[in-house]
């Protein structure tokens, strides 16, 4: 297998993933109809579009990160890309159309709620927003290093954990969805690794 196909295909691979998380809520629920019914059954399984949205991110962070290392524009970029619009969606939503106050928005708008048990806007983008935080740790100690076994160690200690907190009830859904795509986002930064050095 040529691994170097998923790193020229990557923003084919997150386009096909949006596409099918939003398939798998828009036929998620409704009509009775045949067609309705037969939609719902062949998109029933869509959330794997996070799956596949979380191992490109991992991807794509290996190769950004890596072409600089400077972690002030790594930063920057993550920004970018996240808050202006979604702190604009944030207030559309809470402060104009939910009426909630403006402090109360903009506060949803950082998504450290997710984290310290606050008011927060679902839980895809506050997760993502986490990972983005912490993965340069990832990449200096581990990817960089080529510490793969660690890597690996490490991954099978998150699907643990994430078994330990199915079995027991231990989170909500909205942060066991983040603790049980830890791993195939750190398989992401791996494989972009592999790519990088040579390896198919």
């Amino acid at each position: 297998m040529d691994l170097a196909l998923l790193s020229k295909y990557r923003s084919q691979l997150m386009g096909f993933s949006i596409l099918i998380i939003v398939f798998y809520h828009f036929f998620g629920n409704g009509g009775t109809t045949f067609a309705d019914i037969v939609l719902r059954k062949i998109f029933s399984q869509g959330y794997v579009g996070v799956d596949f949205f979380m191992f490109a991110s991992g991807l794509g962070l290996t190769y950004s990160i890596s072409k600089t290392e400077n972690l002030k524009e790594y930063y920057l970029k993550r920004w970018v890309r996240i808050f202006p619009f979604f702190t604009f969606i944030t207030l559309v939503e809470c402060y104009i159309i939910k009426g909630e106050s403006l402090g109360l928005s903009l506060l949803r708008s950082t998504t450290i709620g997710y984290y310290i048990g606050v008011p927060y806007i679902d839980w895809f983008v506050p997760a993502l927003v986490g990972l983005y935080l912490v993965y340069p740790i990832l990449y200096f100690k581990i990817i960089k290093t080529k510490s793969y076994k660690i890597a690996f160690a490490i991954m099978i200690f998150f699907e643990i954990l994430a078994l330990f907190a199915s079995i027991y009830n231990l989170l909500d859904w909205k942060h066991f969805a983040l603790l049980y795509r830890i791993p195939v986002f750190i398989l992401g930064a791996v494989t972009a690794s592999a790519i990088k050095n040579g390896y198919n």
